[in-house]
């Protein structure tokens, strides 16, 4: 198994919520966010970051939420 991680953030840089954290087996996995940061507050609609992060890779892409 290998550590994966994947945190949205702002489009200012900061950090959201963590999503996801933990050793995982070679797979396809789904995860979904469900638009509330780390105290569990609603976040506003918008344009976010998310990264995936993983031994040797690194993957940042754009997401919208949507109310």
């Amino acid at each position: 198994p290998i550590f994966v991680r994947i945190v949205v953030y702002n489009t200012l840089g900061q950090q959201i919520r963590t999503l996801f954290f933990d050793a995982v087996a070679a797979g396809r996995y789904r995860v979904s966010w469900d638009g509330k940061n780390e105290m569990g507050t609603q976040t506003a609609s918008g344009v976010y970051i998310y990264r995936l992060e993983a031994p040797g890779v690194s993957i940042t892409r754009r997401m919208t939420l949507l109310k």
